[in-house]
């Protein structure tokens, strides 16, 4: 129906009725049709991937029917094949891992906070605000090594590669196969996208 992460989406969901605030990116658009618009609400730089469920309605052992809103904090990711029951209610920074399965009982007050499981529960470790990765590479037949800086809330999509000594400042993301040549910095809040990265926003 519509490419991965097409903004277009997002204006087609506002036109629904859905509140959908900016930097929002959708991997599949027609699963979250599914959903009741008027009942949904994305907040800044919320992201999902492949295969995510929005239920429209939850039956209970005892056949009641409910159905009520879900609402995603800033920069909340869903992975991979998530389910999300009516009534859930994600924090800022809230990961949801692949194949876990949040409902109205999942308690996702806490922020930068992951969730994995069915039901999802919390994991004994945080979201680090930034991250330091060692990577290698060799040029004219010398080894070395530096360092890849990772801050807070970027994502990198399928098959983006980051080569050593680059930074991502923060909220940036790297859309599918996209490269970092080594040393880049990516400012905060931008998405990228190409081989070599190129901004686009």
């Amino acid at each position: 129906m519509l490419p991965a992460y097409d903004a277009i989406a997002n204006v087609l969901l506002r036109w629904l009725g859905a509140d959908i605030e900016s930097n929002v990116r959708l991997a599949e658009f027609q699963p979250i049709l599914r959903f009741p618009s008027n009942l949904l609400k994305l907040q800044r730089g919320v992201t999902t991937f492949g295969g995510v469920t929005l239920s429209p309605f939850e039956i209970s052992h005892t056949g009641d029917l409910y159905v009520d809103k879900i609402i995603l904090g800033p920069d909340a990711t869903l992975g991979n094949g998530c389910t999300l029951l009516p009534g859930t209610l994600l924090a800022s920074d809230t990961m949801v891992g692949n194949l876990t399965r949040v409902t109205r009982k999942t308690d996702s007050s806490y922020g930068s906070t992951v969730l994995l499981g069915i039901p999802g529960r919390h994991m004994p470790f945080v979201m680090p605000e930034e991250t330091k990765k060692p990577c290698r590479t060799f040029e004219q037949r010398l080894y070395k090594v530096a360092p890849v800086v990772v801050n807070h809330s970027s994502v990198l999509m399928s098959r983006s590669n980051v080569l050593s000594g680059s930074i991502l400042h923060g909220r940036n993301r790297l859309l599918p196969f996209t490269l970092v040549m080594k040393n880049d910095q990516l400012n905060f809040n931008t998405v990228w996208s190409g081989v070599p990265a190129r901004q686009l926003i």
